[in-house]
């Protein structure tokens, strides 16, 4: 799909520099056109639309196994990853030793604290994964709880650094938030270190709010003690046996946004491309990365790393914020800061637009 034609699906493209993904992405016109559609069947005859229940929720299952590589009984469906990692993290021993990082997102560390009194909280730095690592070490790290990507400065974990450490210490297990993260590359859960990842689907995925799933590898949900349980964590009703997520399901879902993130994921996968998304997007940030640094908006650890992900944070006060709204260009103020995010219809020329404009500042 020709970059062009892309951006008409985000009309918000037309008339403003769209850099607000971290906060909330544009559902594509092509998926609110059949969302809408979807809508008008259930509101003609919703009889009809709870009979297909389960074939819906099957496709969209589906579509994820495809994507990500995950075995159907690794997949459990969410209204968002808040609600999946709670029910998660209650499926846990009490008494494990848990590692966070200590400027995560909230949503990662408040259900974490919460629940166990064994946490230890790491400063996040340029050599983040050697401090992961030593913690493993020094405190006997049973579980290791973090984002793939840090919503306040869009510093990405290095999976492959990941993998070496998992190498070196089995036992461990990464459960990781990918909010911030899937949908910006590619991503093969067999593949993967983590062992269990939890997204919502309104950010990077441009599925809209309501939706979200996990994917759990089945060495770690065989360790579970899972408390949560209704009856739509059975396989059949009234008396059927209860799937392997089926704790991260006990009530109905909502098929209009499953059905969004069904559709999202397959305009997004299958119509973009994902290898194509992935490519222009590390452009993206490599063009971004070099004009901050240039201009003294980034933070050391930032600038050290090798890699970065599609979220920058810029240091600078209100009056620039004020000046970028003014400007048309769509962002957001998190932590005195202002964060941006590239998304796959984002250009060169609104970095070059946007360089000039703080720039100038």
């Amino acid at each position: 799909m020709h970059l062009d034609s892309l951006r008409r699906e985000f009309s918000l493209t037309q008339d403003h520099i769209f850099f607000n993904t971290p906060a909330t992405g544009i559902i594509p016109q092509t998926v609110y056109e059949k969302r809408k559609q979807f809508l008008t069947d259930y509101v003609a005859d919703p009889d009809t639309m709870m009979k297909n229940e389960d074939e819906l929720i099957k496709e969209c299952k589906q579509k994820i196994s495809e994507i990500y590589r995950a075995d159907r009984d690794e997949i459990g469906l969410v209204p968002n990853y808040s609600i999946g990692m709670n029910f998660l993290l209650d499926a846990i021993p009490t008494d494990a030793h848990i590692l966070i990082l200590d400027a995560d997102y909230p949503s990662v560390n408040l259900p974490v604290r919460a629940r166990f009194e064994n946490v230890l909280a790491i400063s996040i730095s340029a050599d983040i994964e050697e401090s992961i690592e030593k913690s493993i070490q020094e405190h006997q790290i049973d579980f290791v709880v973090c984002s793939l990507v840090q919503y306040m400065d869009g510093l990405k974990l290095d999976q492959q650094k990941l993998a070496a450490i998992k190498s070196r210490h089995p036992d461990v297990k990464f459960i990781v938030d990918a909010t911030q993260y899937l949908g910006t590359e590619r991503f093969d859960l067999a593949k993967s270190p983590i062992d269990a990842l939890g997204t919502s689907g309104y950010k990077w995925l441009n599925a809209g709010l309501g939706n979200g799933f996990f994917l759990i590898k089945k060495e770690l949900r065989d360790q579970l003690e899972t408390r949560s349980i209704g009856s739509n964590s059975q396989a059949y009703k009234p008396d059927g046996p209860f799937t392997p997520t089926g704790f991260l399901e006990p009530g109905h879902l909502d098929l209009i946004a499953f059905y969004t993130l069904k559709e999202a994921l397959a305009f997004h996968y299958d119509d973009v491309g994902i290898e194509w998304v992935e490519e222009h997007n590390e452009e993206l940030s490599k063009k971004m990365k070099i004009g901050l640094t240039d201009l003294g908006y980034l933070e050391d650890d930032v600038i050290k790393r090798n890699t970065h992900s599609t979220i920058f944070s810029l240091n600078a006060d209100d009056g620039l914020f004020d000046y970028l709204q003014f400007k048309n260009i769509k962002c957001a103020m998190r932590g005195g800061k202002i964060r941006i995010g590239l998304n796959y219809f984002n250009t060169e020329e609104e970095i070059d637009d946007f360089l000039s404009i703080v720039g100038a500042f």
